[in-house]
């Protein structure tokens, strides 16, 4: 199988690294990239490419992988003139029928949102495809996408929308939870290094608790949470503040977004 990426950037040398390792041939990959340190970079994984889109034909598989609004005008550029490779779009915010339109009708295309864990092979993908994907496609695509962690199908396009705002953004939201457990621990008198590995090490136990319990993270929860004690003190703040109907507000907002975003590429 011959996989080829339209853009050889971080994610999409995340994932060429991924199928390396999992045992696809490096002569296997092309990638067309008109970024000369990103080239050069290629060149050193031992990856063949060019700047020019000709690479491509003759691939089983396009990664698309270019930045969102780069990616209309990339595609101009590609004909595929012997065969109809699957198409696997890691463009945030670009729709299946937008895709269609750009590359031709006929094409068969998956449409991935990854996440920024996914650059060191930590990531989750949310994948959706129309019924024209074959199951070897779907089968394909878990492999391509699973070479950088794990990946989880939904039937229905708009359900991208909730997965960018859940998993796609939802790095950036244990970060900013981390950076402010952080700083705050040093306000209340913490040394910045001390604080800042109580922090990320109690993030990273508490979540290998949830994966290794057979426990419900509610349940987790109340069993660090004496009656009178700390934890719940701190929990009753929560409470009293309504953090839960702010998390919803966030993520509503960012779903919300993420529906704009693809309305505004609809052309």
């Amino acid at each position: 199988m011959q996989v080829g990426f339209l853009g050889g950037g971080n994610m999409a040398k995340a994932i060429i690294k991924g199928l390396i390792s999992s045992g696809v041939a490096h002569e296997d990959i092309t990638v067309a990239e008109i970024d000369a340190n990103a080239r050069k970079s290629l060149t050193e994984m031992r990856v063949e490419n060019s700047k020019n889109v000709d690479i491509l034909e003759g691939a089983d598989v396009v990664v698309l992988a270019v930045k969102p609004q780069d990616l209309k005008q990339a595609l101009n550029h590609v004909f595929f003139k012997n065969k109809t490779p699957l198409i696997i779009s890691i463009a945030a915010g670009i729709r299946v029928e937008t895709l269609r339109r750009w590359i031709g009708s006929h094409a068969r295309i998956a449409r991935v949102m990854p996440n920024l864990p996914a650059l060191i092979g930590a990531g989750v993908s949310g994948v959706y495809a129309g019924s024209e994907v074959f199951r070897s496609d779907r089968l394909i695509t878990d492999k391509i996408m699973g070479a950088v962690g794990e990946c989880y199908w939904v039937e229905e396009e708009s359900l991208l929308d909730t997965v960018t705002a859940l998993s796609g953004s939802g790095p950036a939201y244990v970060f900013y939870f981390i950076e402010k457990l952080e700083s705050i621990g040093v306000e209340l008198g913490l040394d910045k290094k001390v604080s800042h590995d109580l922090t990320v090490n109690t993030f990273l136990g508490a979540l290998k608790l949830v994966l290794e319990s057979d426990d419900t993270p509610a349940l987790l929860r109340e069993k660090v949470t004496s009656k009178g004690g700390t934890t719940e003190s701190a929990l009753s703040v929560f409470s009293q503040e309504n953090v839960a109907k702010i998390f919803k507000k966030a993520l509503v907002a960012a779903e919300h977004r993420a529906k704009e975003m693809g309305k505004a590429n609809d052309n």
